[in-house]
């Protein structure tokens, strides 16, 4: 496995610093290997950042009752009502999973990968449709040369199998933080967390998914043990966007901070 410190993985006018380790110095988009797309259709949507296109991917969404937990700072009735006048389901929460597509002009970085298609079926299309929207965005996975995820929840790395097991994007570098794959793929970790059925999950659906290319993942700093890996893609001086899912915890433990339902 090989191991890449947060200057390589954050630095310059990347989309993610890893994404600029592996760019040729001095390359822009005006030598695009990687022409835009443009264009908007439902299931995906593009917008810029300097010279870099994005495009948000649909994988689906997931509504559940709110647990009581969900929200911790206001009560729950707050919640309820702010969820509901967001158009969710009364008494219901509404998670959307939206994988991001980075076209930095030579590389297609895909940060985050979705449920998996394997999960299409059986949530009757809820979920899993990271691919078929990146179909409909004219984008085949083959081309995609980074997968880049924030950290290791199903929701997020699921989506690099394909629906027989293989690997959804063959081309593609996978890279990870480094504390989150060290958590999670802890036998230690794992032995704690045993009487926690979802994180019980959680750990088993690691080993499931990473089976046969743990060693050929790449790593960096980051994850959900302080902040996610940062989105950043900046080419100019400018305020900059995407950045999704940004936390601090005081409490670095994975078992014991915010899980999804």
């Amino acid at each position: 496995m090989t191991e890449l410190n947060r200057r390589q993985i954050l630095a310059g006018a990347a989309v993610v610093g890893a994404a600029t380790a592996l760019l040729p110095l001095g390359m822009s988009s005006a030598s695009a290997a990687v022409a835009p797309a443009g264009g908007q259709a439902p299931g995906f949507y593009r917008y810029k950042v300097g010279d870099y296109e994005c495009t948000s991917i649909n994988d689906g969404a997931r509504s559940f009752p709110m647990p009581n937990s969900f929200v911790t700072n206001v009560p729950k009735e707050q919640a309820l009502a702010a969820a509901e006048a967001a158009y969710m389901p009364t008494g219901m929460v509404t998670v959307p999973f939206n994988p991001q597509l980075i076209n930095t002009g030579s590389k297609l970085i895909l940060i985050d990968s979705g449920n998996g298609v394997a999960n299409f079926e059986p949530t009757k299309g809820a979920v899993g449709r990271t691919l078929q929207n990146l179909a409909a965005a004219g984008v085949d996975p083959k081309s995609i040369d980074i997968v880049l995820l924030s950290h290791l929840h199903p929701d997020h790395t699921n989506g690099i199998r394909a629906a027989d097991g293989s690997i959804a994007f063959p081309s593609a570098e996978i890279m990870v933080p480094a504390k989150d794959w060290e958590f999670w793929t802890s036998d230690e970790n794992a032995a704690k967390a045993q009487s926690n059925e979802m994180m019980k999950n959680y750990f088993a659906n690691v080993k499931k998914t990473f089976a046969g290319i743990d060693d050929e993942v790449r790593m960096g700093q980051g994850g959900r043990t302080r902040h996610h890996l940062d989105r950043d893609p900046r080419t100019y001086a400018g305020p900059h966007v995407l950045r999704r899912r940004v936390r601090q915890f005081e409490n670095p433990d994975p078992v014991r901070r915010h899980q999804h339902p």
